[in-house]
């Protein structure tokens, strides 16, 4: 599998198969980092073979690239909240959600497209929550990497202790070259695909629903890879869907 250009990981807010919150980034220093590093101060990064740069709010563009691979997309990892379940990165606590019994709690799985473990995936396709970084009874939870409101949930038990996330998932969300944000599919009724398809993802222009991915029906590889591009199938619904490049793939993470 070619390697993607760079990953970064975002300290930070609020997915299905292999990998939807603009994440705010406050930079204030950038110190020598060894492998994946996640700083302790809520300074978000971008690490890559290449080094370390920092990331503006929103902005793939300012991902470091690894100079040895140009194919694939930026890889961010999203962290919400520190170890105490206190937002960073220009996350802040927004709404206050259901509070989710201990019976509900237990079946909480890892978040979509998750790099590691300590993110969850909890409630019902009615009240669900793709990705919940977890506090003192409390999990903060958003659906979408780029909507830095979290949603605070009280919880009651304890959360399960689950096996590491699989590396090969479908991201969480993406962005394509043609300006849409997609978040993975999740629960829902969705509309009959086109033939020889699958739905992935639901994308957005600005505050509307515009487009979906797709991955071919029967495959378990969300990309069609090249020396130079990853691309999708991106489409309306209704016609044929057409190979998009992705551009960026985030991932939520814990610190």
């Amino acid at each position: 599998m070619p390697s993607p250009r760079s990953r970064r990981t975002v300290h930070a807010h609020t997915g299905w198969g292999r990998t939807a919150v603009i994440v705010a980034i406050l930079v204030t220093a950038v110190g020598a980092l060894v492998g994946c590093t996640v700083s302790t101060g809520g300074t978000p990064t971008v690490q890559s073979r290449a080094g370390v740069s920092a990331a503006v709010p929103g902005d793939s563009s300012s991902a470091s690239h690894d100079s040895a691979s140009t194919s694939g997309p930026a890889l961010v990892n999203v962290v919400a909240a520190d170890r105490s379940g206190n937002p960073i990165n220009g996350f802040v606590v927004g709404q206050t959600g259901a509070s989710w019994s201990s019976s509900t709690i237990e079946y909480c799985t890892n978040a979509l497209g998750a790099a590691t473990t300590g993110v969850y995936r909890c409630g019902t396709a009615a009240d669900g929550a793709n990705a919940c970084w977890p506090g003192t009874g409390r999990l903060l939870c958003t659906f979408a990497p780029w909507a830095t409101q979290l949603a605070e949930y009280r919880y009651s038990g304890s959360l399960p202790v689950l096996d590491a996330p699989r590396p090969d998932s479908f991201p969480w969300a993406l962005e394509l070259a043609n300006g849409r944000r997609c978040v993975a599919r999740s629960g829902g009724a969705w509309p009959m695909p086109p033939a020889g398809f699958e739905f992935g993802y639901s994308c957005q222009a600005g505050s509307s629903t515009s487009g979906f991915v797709f991955y071919r029906a029967g495959s378990s590889e969300l990309y069609e890879k090249s020396d130079t591009r990853w691309t999708v199938y991106f489409g309306d619904g209704e016609s044929m869907p057409a190979p998009v490049e992705v551009t960026t793939a985030y991932r939520p993470a814990a610190q």
